[in-house]
């Protein structure tokens, strides 16, 4: 690894999966019938995400037949347009293509208007004039809605599965089984397992195998989250006098779908209170308001913490807890299924060589019986990153299991906790002081920058603006940065 034009070596935590493949480029169909607008928000994107591929279209007529008729990711429409008007894109959309994420922009604060568009779905009101990190936001969080509900999840492995929930151990048709039992049913569910070990896959199998997967499916992160952002994003937020515009919540925007909370463990106590009324009276009320809005949702729940010992220590309430594991479902460890592992190798290989540009890649036998033999205290996402770097490695080659051995010489298992990272400094300062490397404080400020990087991409799954916001720096310095540490696809930017 070279820092700095300075050879470096030492074991050093790598960052969380630099090689993880980034999500194919977001889709985005622009409508707006002023051309200078239009333009505007082209030069947005191409400064702040060039990896977004846009349509624009001026005539709104047009533009709702083309978005009938493509594949895209997010449309993003103007409201007030002769001929065909946002809403009535809205409304058309909803009805043709329930899963497609509309984001409206406005310079109108009329709160009806955005309550309508509320009930219809609308992912986000963009009020006019709005930062291009606005837009950027929004777009980034309305195409990762779009791939969840989108994005085809079997219970077994085959060329055409997409997302597998990839297994023949016991364990693994155990938990098939249980998803094809309770996916027709509408009542909550709540997913239990380790971190990276696919419970986002479970539920979106849940939602895909039910009767409810021709509408939303939308995911809500409870976790870093406040608790005044979450309980507007959940339920939404009623007109203000001061002439704040009302929204609708992800409860009306999912209206007769799923919504997904994803650790849920990490809920606010007020926004649990309010959670327990809306399982049981099956209703919302928005911020600021009183009057109780119906919602006919299914509620899945995640957690990879033991929300029993959290009730008990009155950090979780028990009458939510209840309410919510109306079934519960366990998702295993990968140590609890390492016969798995050759199905699940093939299967990475499948879905991740040919976009990393090695198509003909395999694994020999001796390489799967390596990993096979590894601890994988990261779970199924840690083998993924794994198989991405061992794809890279081998070139288009076989891989061995001298490829292994190097990718684990490469990510070193343990954290970087304050006695190792003590051990990386003495290593630093003994190789500056034999004149080994000129100085030993630029390579140990580019080892720690790198690795503060690769676990935010890791935990972002590269979202550059949520990126962004966890580490309090610009969105064109995280640009910079993935490039300059080869996260992901950065040089395409």
């Amino acid at each position: 690894m070279s820092l700095n034009g300075v050879r470096s070596n030492f074991p050093i935590v790598a960052p969380a999966d630099p090689t993880t493949v980034p999500p194919a480029p977001v889709r985005v169909l622009l409508i707006d019938d002023d051309k200078l607008v239009s333009d505007f928000i082209r030069k947005i994107f191409s400064r702040f995400a060039p990896e977004t591929l846009v349509e624009a279209f001026t005539d709104s007529r047009e533009g709702l037949d083309r978005a009938k008729a493509g594949d895209f990711d997010v449309v993003v429409t103007d409201l007030m347009m002769p001929q065909v008007t946002g809403l009535d894109i809205m409304r058309e959309l909803h009805e043709a293509k329930p899963k497609l994420p509309v984001i409206l922009m406005t310079g109108y604060g009329n709160p009806d208007v955005a309550m309508e568009a509320g009930k219809l779905g609308v992912h986000e009101f963009l009020n006019k004039p709005f930062t291009p990190e606005q837009l950027i936001d929004a777009v980034e969080s309305a195409a990762e809605i779009h791939r969840l509900a989108a994005e085809p999840v079997a219970l077994e492995s085959g060329p055409k599965a997409g997302r597998a929930l990839v297994g023949n151990s016991e364990v693994m048709k155990n938990l098939s089984v249980q998803i094809g039992k309770v996916a027709a049913s509408t009542v909550p569910v709540l997913i239990h397992g380790p971190t990276g070990s696919g419970k986002e896959l479970v539920a979106r199998a849940l939602y895909q195998y039910s009767d409810r997967a021709s509408r939303p499916f939308l995911l809500v992160s409870c976790t870093a989250v406040s608790e005044a952002h979450l309980d507007t994003e959940l339920f939404g937020q009623e007109a203000g006098e001061a002439g704040s515009r009302g929204r609708a919540g992800r409860f009306e925007q999912a209206q007769g779908g799923t919504i997904f909370l994803d650790e849920i463990a990490d809920m606010p106590p007020l926004i649990q209170a309010k959670m327990v009324r809306v399982l049981q009276d099956q209703h919302i009320r928005r911020a600021g308001g009183n009057e109780p809005v119906p919602v006919d949702v299914r509620v899945i729940a995640s957690t990879a913490a033991d929300l029993e010992k959290a009730v008990r220590e009155g950090r979780f309430r028990e009458d939510l807890f209840f309410r919510l594991r109306g079934v519960k479902i366990e998702v295993p460890p990968l140590s609890a299924r390492m016969d798995d592992i050759p199905l699940l190798v093939e299967d990475f290989i499948a879905r991740h060589a040919g976009r990393i540009g090695f198509p003909k890649t395999t694994a020999a036998p001796d390489a799967l019986a390596a990993l096979q033999d590894m601890e994988w205290p990261g779970n199924v996402r840690q083998l993924e990153n794994m198989v991405c770097e061992l794809i890279l490695l081998a070139r288009g080659l076989t891989i061995n299991r001298s490829h292994v051995e190097t990718a684990r010489g490469l990510s070193a298992p343990e954290p970087l906790g304050e006695g190792r990272f003590a051990s990386v400094v003495a290593q630093a300062l003994r190789r500056a002081q034999s004149g080994e490397i000129p100085a030993a404080l630029p390579v140990l400020m580019d080892l720690v920058e790198k690795e503060i990087y690769g676990q935010a991409y890791a935990l972002t799954k590269g979202n550059r603006s949520r990126m962004s916001r966890l580490l309090g720096v610009s969105r064109p310095t995280v640009l910079d940065k993935i490039a300059q540490h080869g996260l992901g696809s950065a040089n395409k930017e």
